[in-house]
C-alpha cells in the first residue's frame, strides 16, 4: 500500500481535502489490514501455545521444545516483517511529505518571483508614465508660453493701432 508519490493540488487555503481524506482513508485501510493480520497470527500463536500446553504430557520434552523453539522463531520473524513493513511505510510517508513539502516551497518560490516581476514591471512602467508626463507638462508650458507671447503681441498691436487711430 506504499504510493512512490503523493500529489496533492493545491487550492487557496491548502491542500485538496477530498485527496487528503482519500490518502488517510488508504492509510487507515492498510493499517487495519496489517492490524487485522497480526490479530489473526497472534491467535493462531496462542491457540499453538494452548495446544502445546495441553498436550505437554503426551508430547515428549524434545518435541515440545521445538514447537516453542519455533513458533517463537515464526513470531520473531513476523514481527520483525512487522516492524520492517512499518517502518519502510513511515519512510515513505516521510519521503512523500517531503516531497509536498519541497513542491510548495518551489510554488511560493515561483510566485515571490513572479510578484517581483510585476512589481519592477509596474514600477518600469510607472516611470515612463512619469517621464511622458514631465514631457507633456514642459511642452504645455512652452505652448502656454507661446501663447502668452502671442496674445501680448496681439495686445501690443491693439493698442499701437488704437493709438494711430486716435492720432489720425
Amino acid at each position: 500500500m506504499t504510493e512512490t508519490h503523493i500529489g496533492f493540488e493545491i487550492e487557496k487555503k491548502g491542500y485538496k481535502r477530498e485527496q487528503v481524506d482519500s490518502y488517510i482513508k488508504k492509510l487507515s485501510d492498510a493499517y487495519q489490514t496489517t492490524y487485522d493480520e497480526y490479530q489473526e497470527i497472534n491467535n493462531k500463536y496462542n491457540e499453538l501455545l494452548e495446544y502445546c500446553g495441553n498436550t505437554s504430557a503426551q508430547l515428549q520434552p524434545s518435541t515440545h521444545a521445538a514447537i516453542m523453539a519455533n513458533t517463537l522463531k515464526y513470531t520473531e520473524i513476523l514481527a520483525q516483517k512487522i516492524i520492517a513493513d512499518a517502518q519502510a511505510e513511515a519512510s515513505q510517508i516521510l519521503t512523500d511529505a517531503q516531497n509536498a513539502k519541497n513542491e510548495v516551497e518551489t510554488v511560493v518560490s515561483e510566485a515571490k518571483e513572479t510578484a517581483q516581476n510585476i512589481i519592477m514591471s509596474a514600477e518600469t512602467d510607472a516611470a515612463m508614465v512619469a517621464i511622458q508626463v514631465r514631457k507633456n507638462l514642459e511642452l504645455a508650458y512652452n505652448t502656454m508660453g507661446q501663447a502668452a507671447s502671442e496674445v501680448e503681441r496681439i495686445f501690443e498691436y491693439r493698442i499701437h493701432e488704437n493709438e494711430n487711430a486716435l492720432i489720425a
